[in-house]
């Protein structure tokens, strides 16, 4: 896990490993970044932490909710929706995107 500090407080983090579902692919568990301290490239600095704790394997995978704003995020770094499904939470149905992204483009 990394975080992302500002001053003394923690701004933001993110956490990956080996993917949950298939040990062949790298997975970003979680990024988060507090919305005032968005904008100043702290999610692409934790990012691409992560995507170089996984540079062992070709591909990373990150679940998101398909209504989230981050899927933007995702898709700059090369993400492409590779499969959604349905989930429930709180008794709502939500769709769940899973993205695919390359490795190679954590600098981007």
């Amino acid at each position: 896990m990394y975080v992302a500090v500002s001053g003394e407080e923690v701004v933001g983090f993110a956490q990956g490993g080996p993917n949950r579902s298939d040990a062949r692919e790298g997975e970003l568990y979680a990024i988060y970044v507090l919305q005032a301290s968005q904008g100043q490239g702290l999610g692409k600095a934790l990012f691409q932490r992560i995507a170089e704790d996984l540079a062992e394997y070709e591909t990373m995978q990150v679940s998101v909710l398909r209504d989230n704003p981050a899927c933007q995020f995702y898709e700059r770094f090369g993400g492409q929706v590779f499969k959604e499904s349905m989930i429930e939470r709180g008794g709502v149905e939500l769709v769940q995107r899973v993205y695919r992204m390359p490795i190679q483009l954590r600098t981007r």
